[in-house]
């Protein structure tokens, strides 16, 4: 599922059985966020540059709570370029 596909990211970058670094050619990646209003409408989307996870948790597994298993990654980039407006002919991009 989704959580060994981010815990085999997360180990690209630091492997904490080895205590070995990755490279950052093999780990950093390019990722888009989307960001919808209130009412569910699309809004605005921010390209990231270089992403990676810093920091990941894979929280309690209790297999008899009810409640879903929370995962927590902490993504680092190297730059992010916000996406503004809904049409992508007219809409401008701004470096950071």
């Amino acid at each position: 599922g989704i959580g060994l596909l981010l815990q085999k990211w997360w180990y690209s970058v630091y492997n904490p059985e080895t205590g070995q670094m990755g490279l950052a050619a093999n780990y950093k990646k390019e990722g888009l966020i989307k960001l919808y209003g209130p009412d569910g409408q699309f809004d605005r989307e921010i390209q990231l540059v270089g992403c990676f996870p810093s920091a990941f948790d894979l929280g309690e597994a209790d297999m008899l709570a009810e409640d879903a298993v929370r995962i927590t990654m902490t993504l680092t980039y190297d730059k992010y370029i916000p996406r503004l407006g809904l049409n992508p002919t007219t809409s401008t991009s701004i470096a950071l």
